[in-house]
């Protein structure tokens, strides 16, 4: 039977004769044979399909610096500095064979800056060991918590889930440097802490749907704690509490992410008061489409804040300290974690570079002027 399906036609033709000639009980033989051949030639068919690589399943090469992806390839050379030193970042990595499914770029990609993923190759011993880590369970993923190394490696989870990864990398983000907001006495307590802290604060308010802070909000506290105070305020259905930030009155809805600045004035008793300023655009984000606000937009507009403003609070406010006005550690960090490259950071030539790239400049100048004559 298999010959016949590559037989010619007039072979064909004979072993169609010959199989009408047959006795009727060699005949139906004959025709279970033909059956289980076929589904012999089915069932390998069938498994090498399974065989194939998912079309979900992108192949990398995990040795290229520059994956256009939100994870980074992780050896030994980097892991110290950029996983277990970065106590500002919750880490995922995922240990691969020199492949990457969809599924798990696209999640890294809707968390990028909130939680930093990492590309290990299996066989890479080296950044094993200074992962504390036995390649031999043949695990999939390890979650590094929030927080300074030793944190990082003694409550850090090793499994074949990428959902449990991920969700015990975000968990591990603090909440306790928000404050609850239910009441214009908490805004007072903060504005107070944040004027008599050292250096001076400003006061943030994430305005929610609920009492419970998102994965974001954890992020920004944690990462921003040295210059703002953050408070999150449940949306009341009218807009009272707009009278809370400003002058009485003030009637537009809450944004989702404000800040209040205390400023000096002359009282009634030619006392100094406090009072909040800036309850405009200059001082607010509002949400998107969805409802929601973006980590990227949120993360500008504090950081452009602080640095346009920083001169103007009360008290210790350390304006003349670079790092605490441009906040450059917090963006250096930020840049690797969105594969930004910061051109103003690149260095000036030396003469030698200087020479060289006149030379150049004047071989490229005489190489066009030959091909024009």
């Amino acid at each position: 039977y298999c010959c016949m399906l590559i037989c010619p036609k007039n072979q064909l033709a004979r072993a169609l004769a010959y199989f009408v000639n047959m006795s009727a009980e060699f005949r139906v033989k004959w025709l279970l044979s033909a059956a289980l051949c076929l589904l012999a030639a089915a069932t390998v068919v069938v498994a090498s399909q399974d065989s194939r690589p998912d079309s979900s399943t992108i192949f990398i090469d995990a040795t290229s610096p520059n994956i256009p992806w939100a994870f980074v390839p992780i050896g030994p050379e980097n892991v110290t500095a950029l996983v277990l030193e970065d106590d500002k970042s919750a880490w995922v990595l995922f240990f691969h064979e020199g492949w990457l499914f969809e599924p798990f770029r696209e999640a890294a990609e809707q968390l990028r800056g909130l939680i930093r993923f990492g590309l290990v190759h299996r066989d890479d011993r080296e950044t094993a060991e200074l992962l504390n880590l036995n390649m031999t369970a043949g695990l999939k993923f390890r979650a590094l918590p929030f927080g300074p190394a030793e944190r990082k490696l003694a409550a850090c989870l090793d499994t074949d889930s990428f959902d449990a990864a991920v969700s015990h990398a975000s968990d591990s983000v603090p909440s306790d440097s928000i404050v609850r907001v239910t009441e214009k006495a908490d805004i007072q307590r903060l504005l107070t802490e944040a004027v008599s802290s050292d250096p001076t604060k400003f006061t943030a308010i994430f305005a929610v749907r609920d009492s419970t802070p998102t994965l974001l909000q954890r992020v920004l506290a944690a990462k921003l704690s040295s210059v703002y105070n953050f408070g999150l305020l449940v949306r009341a259905k009218a807009g009272e509490q707009l009278d809370w930030f400003g002058p009485p009155g003030y009637s537009s809805p809450v944004p989702g992410l404000l800040v209040l600045q205390l400023r000096a004035g002359a009282g009634a008793d030619g006392l100094a008061t406090v009072e909040i300023s800036r309850l405009d655009e200059s001082g607010i984000v509002r949400e998107d489409k969805d409802g929601e606000l973006t980590y990227a937009e949120s993360l500008r507009f504090l950081v452009e804040y602080n640095r346009n403003f920083r001169a103007e609070l009360l008290g210790e406010n350390r304006a003349d300290d670079s790092e605490m006005r441009l906040l450059s550690g917090l963006l250096r960090r930020e840049r690797l974690a969105f594969g930004i490259v910061d051109l103003s950071a690149r260095t000036a030539p030396t003469p030698d570079e200087q020479q060289q790239q006149q030379q150049q400049q004047q071989q490229d100048s005489m190489k066009s002027n030959n091909e024009e004559l």
